[in-house]
C-alpha cells in the first residue's frame, strides 16, 4: 500500500510540472485540432501567439517545435490576408518558443511568439 501511495504521489508530482506557460492575448482561437492562437494588434502590425501540442509516444521536441513555428508563420499570413494588408518576412530568429513535456499525459507542446509588422506600401 506504502509503494502504491509513494507512485500515486511521484505521478501527481511530475504532473504538476509540466504545466504550459501562460499568455497575455486573451482567449486564444482554435486553428486546427492541435493549435491556438491569440492575436495583438500594435500601430505598426501585430503581436501573436501560437500554442501547439500533440500527443508523442516518443517525444520529438525538434518535431513540434518546427510545426509551431510554421504554424505561426502560416497563421500570422492568413491574418493579415484577411484584413487586407501584407506582412514584413518573419524572421524565425525572431520566434520565441517554449516547449513543454508532460511524460505522465505523453503530450508535447510549444508556445511560439512573434512581433509581425506591416508591410510598408512605397
Amino acid at each position: 500500500m506504502k509503494k502504491l501511495a509513494l507512485l500515486v504521489y511521484i505521478i501527481l508530482a511530475l504532473s504538476g510540472c509540466a504545466s504550459s506557460n501562460s499568455h497575455t492575448y486573451g482567449s486564444l482561437a482554435s486553428y486546427d485540432k492541435d493549435t491556438k492562437y491569440g492575436i495583438e494588434y500594435h500601430n505598426d502590425g501585430f503581436s501573436i501567439a501560437v500554442t501547439y501540442s500533440r500527443y508523442q509516444i516518443i517525444p520529438e521536441s525538434n518535431v513540434v517545435s518546427t510545426v509551431c513555428k510554421s504554424q505561426l508563420t502560416t497563421i500570422a499570413r492568413e491574418h493579415a490576408d484577411r484584413v487586407g494588408k501584407e506582412i514584413e518576412q518573419i524572421n524565425e530568429q525572431n520566434i520565441r518558443i517554449t516547449m513543454d513535456q508532460n511524460i505522465v499525459s505523453g503530450m508535447t507542446s510549444c508556445q511560439a511568439k512573434a512581433r509581425v509588422k506591416w508591410k510598408l506600401i512605397k
